[in-house]
Formats: structure tokens, sequence, C-alpha cells
């Protein structure tokens, strides 16, 4: 019929990946899907799973499983590869096609590339949780992490590490040079002791860093710890402060 010819024809000038599927989920494409993946588009297939990024995969395809149980529309955000094999971003939308009988007879819906979108939303959200200098997290997602893991019950193999590097500043920066570390899941019954060999372990890797520079400045750290046990942030940190201190005067005494 003419309609059909005209609705192909439109189908497959539009700037979208169009796409239907019977009730198992075997899509068949536009023209469109050839065009960004390089795969073939006119057989209905279950292969276009294969492109979904493995991340994402299994939540898409429980998206779809809910959606199909459900007989309801539904929209979800995943990463697809391309013809050149990177990964573009897809926002996906369907909904259900069925029959009189309210009958599921399959799903149409789109892709739309969201790639320029999506990367810029992921910069942004990079910048507001990870300092600008060193590429690590900021003291606002530190705070928020460490709140999390001091607040879950039943607490007791985790514990913070609290890192001044001295010399720092002269060196290289003007800011802070303090440092957090969170240690979760401690498969170890003696926490104290391993956090111990641990804390030894990052000052023994200055002192190899300072031998291999061969600058006229050092770079030391002082170092102390809190083993979370049902504590507030707050008290984690006041702890493992106090006992960085301690370590600062026990290297002052002995520098």
């Amino acid at each position: 019929m003419l309609s059909d010819l005209i609705n192909d024809s439109v189908k497959d000038l539009l700037p979208l990946i169009i796409w239907s599927s019977d009730q198992f989920g075997q899509r068949c494409f536009n023209v469109l899907w050839k065009q960004v993946t390089g795969q073939d588009y006119s057989e209905p297939t279950l292969r276009w799973t294969k492109l979904v990024h493995p991340h994402d995969c299994d939540h898409v395809l429980c998206i779809f499983k809910e959606a199909r149980l459900l007989h309801m529309k539904y929209e979800v955000e995943y990463r697809l590869m391309d013809e050149d094999g990177q990964y573009i971003w897809i926002l996906e939308n369907g909904r259900p096609v069925v029959d009189k009988s309210n009958e599921l007879l399959g799903f149409v819906g789109t892709m739309t590339d969201i790639s320029s979108i999506k990367n810029k939303i992921l910069e942004l959200e990079h910048k507001a949780s990870h300092d600008q200098m060193t590429g690590l997290y900021n003291r606002s997602f530190f705070d928020e992490y460490l709140h999390i893991v001091s607040s879950e019950r039943d607490i007791d193999d985790s514990a913070f590490i609290f890192v001044d590097i001295n010399g720092l500043k002269t060196v290289c920066r003007l800011g802070g040079d303090e440092f957090g570390i969170v240690i979760t899941k401690i498969a170890d019954d003696d926490l104290e002791a391993f956090l111990s060999r641990k804390c030894l372990e990052i000052k023994r890797s200055f002192q190899r860093q300072n031998r291999t520079i061969n600058e006229p400045y050092t770079i030391d750290a002082a170092i102390g710890f809190s083993i979370i046990r049902g504590q507030t942030a707050q008290e984690i940190l006041n702890e493992a402060d106090t006992a960085m201190y301690k370590d600062k005067g026990n290297n002052c005494r002995t520098s």
C-alpha cells in the first residue's frame, strides 16, 4: 500500500534508529542501524544485544523483561558499540504493541545518540567529585563516602588512614597536602597490625622516591589511622588526625 511505502520512507529518513521487535526481543531496524553499527538491519535478530556494553547489558535486558511482563513503556540509557568499535551513549524508548485482547505482539521503539550530552554530564560529575590537580576524589566526595561507610551496621572490617605529606608544599603545591584513604573489607583478623604495615609501606614508598629523584628537597609523611567501629565520620577523622600528629611529633624527634 502507498501508506506503507510512505511510512517506510519516512522511517529511514528520520535521524533516529527505529526498531520493532517480537515479544521475545528479536529486532528489525531501519537503515540508520547499519550506518551506526555496521550490522545488518533487515532480518529479525537478537544479536543487537552483543553490541551493548558488558556493564550495561544485564540492566537493559532487565528493563526490557519488566516492560514485556507488564506491557508498559520504558526508557533506558546504555552504551552501544558503533562500527568503529567505540561505544556511544544511547537513549532507548520502547512501547508495547498489543492486540484487541491485550496480548503482547511485540515492541516498537527508537534509539537516540546522546553521547555529546551524556559525556558533558559525566565530565561535570567528575569535576564535582574530583580534585582537578591530582585527579583524586575531593573532600566533598570523601566526606560523603566516609559518612556512608561509618553508617553501615555491624561494620568491623574497615578503616581510615590519614596521610599528611611533609615537604609537598615546598616541592610542587601550595594547596592542601593531606590525603585520606578508606579501606573496606579488610581480610585480616588483626586490623591494627594490618594498618600499621600499610602505613609503613606508604612511608617506605616516599623513602624510595627520595633516593631516586636526587633533589635538595625531600618528601615524607606523617600517618595516622582509625579503625571504624560505629563512630561518626567526624570522630573517625579526629581519631586519625590525633594519631597522625603523634606520628608527626615522632618524626620531628627522630629527624
